[in-house]
């Protein structure tokens, strides 16, 4: 099976998950030299755990200065990086088109009107936007950043501009995309930041940018200070925040407990951050986590069959404890967040065996052999499946365990193949599974392409001629949702069980609208205050 390169990266990156205290900070050698570079993440990465929790105790006064974390030694350019935590700062240096909300609902940035007009979409620009070295922002800056974006198969924003075939300048102040295929919800991928044209990083210092703040550095610390050109105005709550080099990603954790930051998002994957003495908010990381389906089987090439394991699952339960309460349990194959979706009934996200026996009985299970295992007549074709799971994920192997114990109350036997992450992908290219557990970072689109479209990510097991794909793609060129919805719920290619959150921790006292997204985990920063 031929993959898209990009979809296949986010999703196998996304099974291992990442935190974005993950990138590799190796300190300078001018830096690992000099014995004032003794900073306190250095300081924080000896201490010992009984000196971070005594330290992390005295934590309860407010702190004076609102403070991040930064890798200095790694690339600063948000476009390009491979460094979470430096790319976590992008919103506050840069601006973008439009961003989503936390109901995945666009906000207007520096486009002052978007027309989406089926493969076309056109944006005019705000007027009168300045760069912080007081340069004219125009759409020759937005070219480039889209181009660089596109140009960079690593780069985090590749996704968004995954579907552009083409971005072009109309004048200064306007912009045309050309969409390889129609998207109503373009709008949500134009949160990328938009840096000067050719104001490519340098050691320690960021491309220049039209943010709210501004990014000045010293020898072993940065500063943001607020934008007082900055389009969108407004009163800040921390006029400077300070920038604290993290000289080791294992100092990062401590450093918060010990109030030298003040602020950190993490997507541990398989449990929260630990938040003694710290306040948490989740983040919606529009990561869905799912059943893939192995329609070539015959067991599960009946769609009775796959709607019955549907209806068997109690995914509140899941949500809450396979997964520690980290996730936000569905049954239908977008974020249950997003303001433009159907929402879940409470009733559907829990167990439904009257529902369940009904699918085995229309699929002619209607018996059950001596171990308990539903059969056709005469014993025929007793429903024992095979379950595929990733043994590095400790939250993915509770859940198979879970699933097994709820599927075998309606006689749905499951033979668990836990594998090391290297063998479980093996397995899924070779097409050695009934059922696979999965998990893959929608972009705010809800763009289910690497789960339908033959060749996607995840379209492991999915029919060649999927209805859920046809209604996909009528609905993605201006159709209905419902018409969506319902294909999907009756072809059921696959079972979404949750969509996952991560969590920004922070001090205590943290006043204002903290409401985090993940591609903006400041979303609301201009009222923060302590």
């Amino acid at each position: 099976m031929k993959h898209n390169k990009h979809w296949v990266y986010r999703f196998m990156a996304l099974l291992l998950s990442f935190t974005l205290a993950g990138c590799a900070a190796h300190p300078s050698r001018s830096a690992s030299s000099s014995s004032s570079s003794k900073t306190a993440s250095s300081v924080a990465s000896r201490m010992t755990s009984s000196q971070i929790s005594s330290a992390a105790s005295r934590v309860a006064t407010r702190p004076t200065t609102f403070s991040l974390p930064v890798v200095f030694a790694q690339d600063m350019n948000p476009l390009t990086t491979g460094c979470m935590i430096n790319l976590t700062l992008w919103p506050l240096l840069y601006d973008c088109l439009s961003q989503p909300d936390t109901t995945f609902t666009a906000q207007k940035g520096l486009a002052s009107s978007i027309t989406n007009s089926g493969t076309t979409v056109t944006i005019q620009l705000r007027g009168g936007v300045k760069f912080t070295d007081g340069s004219m922002l125009t759409a020759a800056d937005v070219v480039y950043s889209y181009n660089l974006a596109k140009n960079t198969p690593s780069s985090y924003f590749h996704g968004n501009v995954s579907n552009i075939a083409a971005v072009n300048q109309q004048g200064s102040n306007t912009v045309v995309f050309t969409l390889a295929a129609p998207d109503a919800l373009v709008e949500n991928l134009l949160d990328v930041p938009i840096v000067k044209s050719g104001s490519g990083a340098v050691t320690r210092t960021p491309p220049v940018g039209s943010g709210p703040y501004t990014f000045s550095t010293s020898q072993f610390s940065g500063t943001l200070s607020v934008n007082k050109g900055w389009y969108g105005g407004g009163t800040f709550g921390f006029q400077a925040i300070a920038l604290v080099n993290m000289l080791s990603t294992d100092a990062v954790l401590g450093s918060l407990k010990i109030g030298e930051i003040n602020y950190l998002y993490t997507d541990y994957g398989n449990g929260a951050v630990p938040t003694a003495n710290l306040d948490s908010k989740t983040v919606n990381l529009n990561r869905m986590v799912f059943i893939g389906v192995n329609s070539a089987h015959a067991l599960t090439a009946d769609t009775h069959v796959r709607k019955a394991i549907s209806f068997t699952l109690d995914r509140q339960s899941l949500s809450t404890d396979a997964f520690s309460a980290q996730a936000l349990p569905t049954d239908l194959p977008y974020n249950p967040d997003w303001a433009g979706g159907t929402k879940p009934a409470a009733a559907d996200l829990n167990t439904q065996l009257d529902k369940a026996g009904t699918e085995l009985t229309a699929a002619g299970y209607t018996l059950q052999d001596i171990s308990g295992i539903a059969t056709k007549a005469g014993g025929a074709n007793p429903l024992q499946l095979t379950l595929l799971v990733n043994s590095g994920d400790q939250q993915m192997t509770a859940a198979a365990n879970q699933i097994k114990v709820s599927l075998y109350k309606v006689g749905i036997g499951i033979n668990i193949n836990a594998q090391p992450f290297a063998a479980y992908t093996a397995a899924l290219q070779a097409g050695n599974y009934d059922l696979y557990l999965g998990n893959l970072s929608l972009t705010a689109d809800m763009d289910l392409s690497p789960l339908l479209v033959p060749g996607g990510a995840a379209a492991y097991g999915v029919p060649a001629n999927s209805s859920s794909l046809s209604a996909f793609n009528a609905w993605r060129a201006g159709g209905p949702l419902s018409a969506l919805t319902a294909a999907f719920s009756s072809e059921m290619p696959f079972i979404p069980l949750c969509f996952k959150t991560g969590t920004v921790t922070y001090t205590p006292g943290l006043s204002g609208s903290v409401t985090p997204t993940t591609q903006n985990v400041f979303y609301g920063i201009a009222g923060w205050h302590y």
